[in-house]
């Protein structure tokens, strides 16, 4: 069964290819496209591996506080989605990808649901108003502007610190960042510290991190589940 790569103007959040026979399940959570919609992030480069594979995207944009239509309405709800995806894929190992904020969305679920590894690239990590605010970081105002209207009457997890704290340790979180971009570097550092949490950093900017992890060989071992 091979991968579909869809456009933005696709409708469906989830793709699942649960065909192959390895034990290990990529769960990609996609970011934003170009400003113009989500998509099925990584679907090209994962298309040849052999392992179990399920894409998730944003289509409300609103950082996956939104839920996915015709799935879930919330965090908690989506959350429970993925439970049962993960449960019917029958992998034994699972890990999660995520750029920028499908980075934030790997963090938030991979600790929900104690996901075994978790890759967050560029990951933003602060969305909460306060947070944003007192760390200057005012990028993307209008996915900021969604998250907060779409999540007025719901219960969030703008905070990562506080949902790290409550976990159990079985959840290794990998942060990858570029060191030239300073506000990747702040969102990262955010989460020093916290329970399970390894920061790698590189002497690169964002788009030269993206393409370094491909090349360098360690986007295929986070496909094979090797990478911890």
């Amino acid at each position: 069964m091979s991968t579909h790569h869809f456009g933005v103007d696709d409708l469906s959040p989830i793709f699942k290819d649960f065909s192959s026979q390895s034990p290990h399940l990529l769960i990609s959570l996609g970011g934003y496209f170009g400003g113009f919609g989500t998509t099925f992030e990584f679907s090209n480069v994962a298309d040849a591996a052999d392992v179990k594979k399920l894409f998730i995207r944003d289509i409300r944009r609103a950082v996956y506080h939104a839920g996915l239509p015709g799935f879930s309405r919330d965090v908690p709800s989506t959350a429970e989605v993925l439970r049962g995806l993960i449960a019917e894929s029958g992998a034994k190992r699972v890990t999660m990808i995520g750029n920028s904020q499908g980075g934030f969305a790997a963090i938030m679920f991979g600790a929900l649901l104690n996901i075994d590894y978790v890759h967050a690239l560029s990951a933003q990590t602060l969305v909460g108003p306060l947070n944003r605010w007192k760390h200057r970081d005012y990028r993307w105002p209008h996915v900021a502007a969604q998250l907060y209207y779409k999540s007025l009457f719901k219960k969030k997890y703008w905070d990562l610190k506080k949902l790290l704290q409550s976990t159990t340790g079985k959840t290794k979180f990998n942060l990858h960042y570029g060191q030239k971009d300073p506000l990747d570097s702040v969102n990262a550092e955010y989460l020093r510290g916290c329970r399970g949490v390894t920061l790698h950093s590189y002497p690169l900017s964002k788009r030269q991190l993206l393409k370094h992890i491909m090349d360098s060989g360690q986007f295929d071992n986070i496909l094979r589940g090797t990478a911890e």
